[in-house]
């Protein structure tokens, strides 16, 4: 039975991690964004999204490190502690040898390219990829932050791993519903492994490196795959 000070907790954990991704949603729409940042031609840097992304990171992260402090939790309760061990590198290699060839052939579904890559230029190369990959690996830290390192390890100290990784899958899952049924589907998979990675190697660090190659390659098939789309170097 959690204590009336831990049930507090608990629920302003949830509470935030619901309204920290809801503003970020919808405050941060593209064309809410648009309206304040200024458009460059079709070939250059798209700065809406490098935006959104950037933007995303701080907020996704922010009310969550005032959250941590008011409730007193050290640093190393909340995810950022590294884990460099063999565990936690085969939690990264091993999906990853599965997931990227299902991505590479995922990738060629025109569905797909609606909306990945998420910077919408025509002609990409090393430097614009660069620059795109940059900004997604500081935007997942905020919100790997936000659904693994705060929500699902404070959870697991206060109801234990299984209703941590339930609650945070949960979560998870359904900030993927306005990307259609597939996604929200696998975002739901993809929670649980996140999840467990997060809660066996006590650090969001695992998480974080396995979801920035899910984004990275399927960003970078999705460009090799779209007849549209251009590589240049």
């Amino acid at each position: 039975m959690l204590s009336s000070d831990a049930t507090t907790d608990v629920c302003a954990v949830v509470a935030t991690t619901t309204l920290a991704y809801l503003v970020a949603h919808y405050v941060l729409a593209p064309d809410r964004v648009a309206a304040f940042t200024r458009d460059p031609e079709p070939q250059g840097v798209r700065p809406v999204a490098l935006f959104r992304l950037l933007a995303g990171a701080l907020w996704l992260g922010a009310p969550v490190a005032v959250l941590m402090s008011v409730i007193h939790t050290a640093p190393s309760g909340w995810g950022f502690v590294p884990d460099l061990s063999l565990r936690a590198l085969a939690w990264v290699a091993l999906p990853a040898a599965v997931l990227v060839p299902v991505l590479f052939f995922a990738a060629r579904a025109p569905a797909v390219w609606a909306d990945t890559p998420r910077m919408r230029i025509t002609t990409w190369g090393p430097r614009t990829f660069g620059i795109n990959a940059a900004t997604w690996a500081v935007y997942l830290v905020g919100y790997e932050y936000l659904f693994r390192g705060f929500t699902v390890l404070f959870l697991a100290e206060h109801l234990g791993a299984a209703p941590a990784i339930a609650i945070g899958t949960g979560l998870y899952a359904f900030q993927h519903l306005p990307r259609g049924a597939g996604e929200c589907l696998g975002s739901a998979i993809m929670g649980v492994l996140f999840g467990l990675m997060t809660v066996d190697t006590g650090s969001m660090a695992s998480a974080w490196a396995l979801h920035m190659i899910i984004a990275m390659c399927g960003e970078r098939f999705a460009i090799h795959h779209n007849p549209a789309l251009h590589w240049r170097r």
